[in-house]
């Protein structure tokens, strides 16, 4: 059976994707805000003009973390991708499951050649990941080059396009 990759599924799914293409979108706001308009906000919430200089310095600092969101969001995107393609696909149970706020883990436990492995997953809570319960059976995608590594297949497979 062949997996049809999901970009839309990796980001809903994987707290880290989630969050670095959040964080791209955010400081590019800030950005533009002072960029375009010279203000910026204060620890209490309140508007304050920006220099030149300042600009200046703003933009080396938020187009630094622009750029490290940037190659973050397309690392993770390669390795969901990668995971997709070239993953050994097996069943995995959940051994523990935690949630906070709008995060959480997924631990699970998973045999390959005899040998028991445990691994987790970071997840972002959406419908789909915030009915997992401990000794749920999953599919995972393992890593053939380091079996050690896997992740949920759900959160990155278009699961009506198989």
């Amino acid at each position: 059976m062949t997996l049809k990759y999901s970009i839309k599924r990796q980001i809903t799914c994987d707290y880290s994707t989630f969050i670095s293409l959040c964080g791209f979108i955010v400081i590019s706001i800030i950005l533009i805000g002072i960029r375009l308009f010279g203000i910026t906000f204060t620890k209490r919430a309140e508007l304050i003009e920006v220099d030149d200089e300042m600009k200046f310095i703003y933009t080396i600092i938020f187009g630094t973390i622009i750029f490290l969101c940037i190659i973050f969001f397309i690392y993770r995107i390669i390795k969901g991708r990668y995971f997709v393609k070239n993953g050994i696909e097996i069943d995995a149970e959940i051994s523990n499951v935690l949630y906070y706020e709008d995060r959480g883990s997924v631990y699970y436990t998973y045999e390959y050649n005899n040998k028991k492995y445990k691994y987790a997953n970071g997840i972002h809570i959406t419908k789909i990941t915030r009915n997992y319960k401990k000794e749920d059976k999953i599919k995972i995608l393992l890593d053939p080059k380091n079996i050690k590594k896997a992740v949920i297949r759900n959160h990155f497979v278009n699961l009506w396009n198989k």
